[in-house]
């Protein structure tokens, strides 16, 4: 697909705005190849226009933050390609940086922050004591799912009510920006 194909097809249902209709295109090429991650289907449209993917990753960003916050953001794995990073979410900071001028939102998306979680499996304590069916004695055993940290292996926002609230303020005015620069593409 070629960059003059996505906007053809964009511009062919702007029912829902320009927004949205760069989104419902990137979505059904998704659709199409029932193999490809959600990563998969950014770096294809990337390849066809670095704008049009960064109006993807906004609008599954502003999606995802307003239905669950930016933890539902991460959780779902929108910010990353592994469950553990967030290389999705630093491509959009960068193409942000690069094409978009809404500093409020630039910001918010720069303070977004992971870092490893309380174990919830020991208390954080990296162990816990199990009863010996034999003895009857109680052992000291290392907690299995984080090794004896205390830390979860898996990561979580940090700061991510904080983030929301900022998002939030900002976002009625945000999207009415995005709708006008995703118009300008079809100039």
């Amino acid at each position: 697909m070629t960059k003059q194909e996505f906007s053809t097809t964009a511009k062919l249902d702007l029912s829902e705005g320009s927004f949205q209709s760069i989104l419902n295109v990137g979505y059904a090429q998704w659709k199409l190849n029932d193999t490809w991650l959600y990563s998969d289907m950014i770096e294809f449209v990337k390849n066809v226009d670095e704008k049009f993917a960064l109006a993807i990753l906004v609008g599954k960003y502003n999606y995802q933050v307003n239905n669950g916050g930016h933890i539902q953001y991460f959780d779902n794995g929108y910010a990353s390609i592994d469950e553990n990073d967030k290389e999705l979410h630093e491509l959009m900071v960068e193409l942000f940086e690069k094409y978009l001028k809404f500093d409020s939102v630039l910001n918010i998306l720069k303070e977004f922050k992971l870092d490893t979680q309380y174990c919830y499996d020991c208390d954080g304590e990296g162990s816990f004591y199990e009863v010996d069916e034999e003895t009857g004695e109680e052992e000291e055993e290392q907690c299995w799912t984080c090794n004896g940290t205390g830390q979860s292996q898996d990561m979580t926002v940090v700061n991510n009510e904080d983030l929301d609230d900022k998002y939030y303020k900002v976002n009625d005015k945000f999207i009415e920006y995005m709708e006008t620069w995703c118009k300008s593409l079809f100039n």
